[in-house]
C-alpha cells in the first residue's frame, strides 16, 4: 500500500482547544482505521508543524477524503505528501529518458 505523511498544523481554534486535542487525535486515528488507513506512527512537534502522522492507504483519494473529514471540525489543517520507497524511486529514475 502507498505510504503518506500528514503534516498537521493547529488552527487558532485548535490552539484555543489544545487541552482536548489528545481525545481528538484518538478519534482521528479511529476514523482513519475505519477508512481502511493504517496509522504507522503519530508524532507531536514544535516548529513549523504541530504534528505528523505516517499512514499506509489504498490510494491518495482515500487519504484525501479522510483529511477533509478531519479538517472539517476546524481544529487542524493538514498537508498530505506521498512517500516513495528507495525501490519505487529507483524505478521512476530508471524510466527517465
Amino acid at each position: 500500500m502507498p505510504r503518506f505523511i500528514l503534516l498537521v498544523d493547529a488552527t487558532r481554534q485548535g490552539i484555543e482547544n489544545r487541552k482536548t486535542s489528545p481525545a481528538r487525535i484518538e478519534e482521528h486515528k479511529k476514523s482513519l482505521k475505519n477508512a481502511g488507513i493504517d496509522v504507522r506512527a503519530s508524532y507531536h512537534m514544535l516548529g513549523p508543524h504541530d504534528g505528523l502522522m505516517i499512514v499506509d492507504a489504498p490510494n491518495g483519494a482515500a487519504v484525501a477524503k479522510a483529511v477533509y473529514r478531519m479538517e472539517g471540525a476546524g481544529n487542524i489543517r493538514i498537508e498530505m505528501r506521498r512517500l516513495y520507497t528507495d525501490d519505487e524511486y529507483k524505478e521512476m529514475v530508471a524510466a527517465l529518458p
